[in-house]
């Protein structure tokens, strides 16, 4: 089974409070992922996807976020600051899960890449993978990330004895693991289509929040099928347009 975990934290230096704020056609971050997961979890079936859960903090500064999990009838886990603590917390007593890292300031996902990985989960017999992938090397723009890890491998970590880059950042735990451990998807579509994986689709500044929100209002976007690969190609080509 997969768990999607949303970390979400309203203390951003740049954009404070951008996780819960109703930027996206009146709707949150947060809110717009969740639709993405049902709607993946339906595609995929329920036997693939489990319920998600929002992991935030015990900070009075979250309170929105708990408030809005609260509202959409989703799970939230409150604890440590650092996300790859929180993740732990939250699958300590869990083996043989996997856990799908999901960014609250990255509001489009793919559903060809988690489709590929259950299909590889699905086949892996032998138990040896530990993360799988679509950061090695990146092969989409920024924030169309796909990060999932085995239950088993992130309980066995020491967080103590890590340094603070890893528990707050999470990827480079990677470069602890053998590369045979780890498992890269690259589901293109077209696989002569290749994106500039330096391109942003993460929302970090009020230029950002302005090229989401038009997003959002944009018709050929909204028609598009939430979480597919023509929606993320769409968002794109409209943000290589944005910038230049």
């Amino acid at each position: 089974m997969i768990l999607p975990v949303i970390l979400a934290r309203n203390d951003s230096l740049r954009l404070p409070g951008k996780v819960s704020r109703p930027i996206l056609g009146g709707k949150s971050i947060i809110e717009i992922l969740h639709e993405q997961i049902a709607l993946i979890s339906t595609q995929l079936g329920n036997d693939v996807l489990t319920d998600p859960v929002i992991a935030t903090t015990q900070r009075s500064c979250d309170n929105p976020i708990r408030e809005l999990a609260k509202h959409l009838g989703v799970s939230v886990h409150s604890g440590h600051i650092m996300p790859l603590c929180r993740i732990k917390e939250i699958i300590s007593d869990r083996a043989d899960l996997w856990v799908w890292r999901i960014n609250a300031d990255s509001p489009l996902l793919l559903s060809n890449l988690i489709d590929e990985a259950s299909a590889h989960i699905r086949n892996e017999t032998e138990g040896k993978l530990k993360v799988i992938t679509n950061l090695s090397p990146r092969s989409f723009p920024y924030g169309i990330s796909l990060e999932m890890y085995f239950s088993n491998f992130i309980n066995g970590l020491d967080l103590e004895r890590l340094g603070s880059n890893i528990v707050e950042h999470i990827t480079p735990v990677q470069g602890l693991i053998d590369e045979q451990f780890i498992l890269n998807v690259t589901n293109h579509r077209d696989l002569n289509n290749s994106f500039d994986s330096s391109v942003r689709l993460t929302i970090d500044h009020e230029d950002d929040v302005r090229f989401f929100s038009g997003l959002w209002e944009d018709d050929d976007f909204l028609k598009l099928n939430s979480a597919s690969y023509d929606r993320v190609d769409y968002a794109y080509n409209k943000r290589m347009s944005y910038e230049s």
